[in-house]
């Protein structure tokens, strides 16, 4: 199996009077993974200020080569292959200097069961780390296109 990505970062923000059980719940089945088993954690933290209310930050790192693949195996094969087109098409715009590629999902959307790429808004933020050798946005961004060929064609 080729390496494509290092790490994935799977974060998502729950505001005040927001369902914060069924946003963990998407968040657990977005990972597709058994958290208990694999003991992965869900980290929760709270930011906010005295004017603002306070949002719940929910985070869910994959370290494991075996997490990420899987991962990655999944959230691919939700999506059509317009969608797969799009971040094909997009991959420089949606990869740092870092070698970060990021894909944001409608939160309504995606708590129905719905897999839909947005580019902002209530979301769920996914960071990929993408093995890139040498690490430079030019040969990310080559491993990137390789990357959703892959996984569109399973």
């Amino acid at each position: 199996m080729k390496l494509f990505a290092n790490n994935v970062s799977l974060r998502v923000f729950v505001k005040e009077g927001e369902d914060k059980a069924k946003i963990i719940e998407t968040l657990k089945s977005l990972v597709s993974l058994d958290l208990t088993r694999e003991k992965l954690k869900i980290k929760q933290d709270t930011s906010g200020c005295l004017k603002l209310s306070p949002i719940t930050i929910c985070t869910i790192e994959l370290i494991k080569r075996r997490h990420v693949h899987m991962f990655l195996e999944s959230l691919f094969s939700k999506f059509t292959s317009e969608q797969i087109q799009k971040l094909f098409d997009q991959a420089e715009s949606r990869l740092d200097d870092q070698c970060f590629f990021f894909i944001r999902l409608d939160k309504e959307r995606l708590m129905g069961d719905e897999y839909w790429i947005t580019d902002g808004g209530d979301c769920f933020h996914i960071r990929i780390s993408i093995a890139a050798f040498p690490a430079h946005k030019e040969r990310a961004i080559s491993v990137v296109r390789e990357m959703l060929e892959f996984y569109n064609t399973r």
